[in-house]
């Protein structure tokens, strides 16, 4: 019996690690200046399911740095407000990840002391934010929004 359970807790582990290099090696990572805002970058690519997936970083006319991550099956339609619609799980995450990890680098030259902002959509969302990025530096704001900020 016990040697069963070692051998699944060995190939639970050997999975996890067999995912985690093939997430390592996945969409690029490229930082475009758009005309959309006053500084504004994005980052594009496409999963594998043919989805457009972005992440936008640009600063508002109150001087914050707002970051958002979204997913969308045709170029036109752009963020959709509250609706699920990715079909590549945590790869596409990760993706939103390594942006925000290049963003936050680029940002701590460009935007010197403003405030970096991360609004989650709803609790679900919030609670993925919080428990990833926490441990990045960012902090939970005491509205009832709960954004997510980090001063760079």
């Amino acid at each position: 019996m016990t040697s069963r359970l070692v051998d699944g807790a060995l190939a639970r582990a050997l999975y996890f690690w067999i995912t985690l290099f093939k997430y390592k090696h996945m969409y690029d990572i490229n930082r475009e200046k758009d005309e959309s805002y006053e500084d504004c970058y994005v980052y594009k690519s496409k999963n594998e399911h043919g989805q457009v997936i972005v992440c936008e970083g640009y600063r508002t006319t109150d001087g914050y740095i707002n970051f958002s991550f979204y997913i969308t099956t045709k170029r036109k339609s752009g963020f959709q407000y509250g609706k699920v619609t990715g079909k590549d799980g945590v790869k596409s995450l990760l993706w939103a990840k390594k942006c925000l990890l290049d963003f936050i680098s680029f940002s701590k030259r460009k935007f010197k002391g403003f405030i970096l902002i991360v609004h989650p959509d709803d609790n679900r969302r919030r609670k993925v934010y919080e428990h990833y990025l926490i441990p990045l530096g960012f902090n939970v704001t005491k509205d009832k929004h709960r954004s997510l900020y980090m001063r760079l």
